[in-house]
């Protein structure tokens, strides 16, 4: 399922650092079917219910997109401004 990242065909020489982004990659792919299946509850319930819930509260945690732009604020507060 990863290999699109890669362009790999096989699993014969990939290194440790690919392997690591191939298992990143698996990782990313499932919490966004979830995002996905989280997003269709929302969407399916929202005409029955009062007040309806937002796929981040659903899922209990941030979006993949929200996470990664999280890390990169941090990051760039660790680095500090450009010079």
């Amino acid at each position: 399922m990863a290999y699109g990242e890669l362009a790999l065909t096989t699993l014969d020489g990939v290194t440790p650092r690919r392997f690591g982004k191939l298992v990143e990659g698996l990782r990313v792919r499932a919490l966004r079917a979830q995002e996905e299946r989280a997003w269709q509850i929302a969407w399916t319930n929202a005409p029955h219910v009062k007040r309806a819930q937002q796929p981040a509260q659903i899922l209990g945690r941030p979006t993949v997109d929200q996470t990664r732009e999280m890390t990169r604020t941090t990051r760039r507060t660790k680095k500090g401004p450009k010079a």
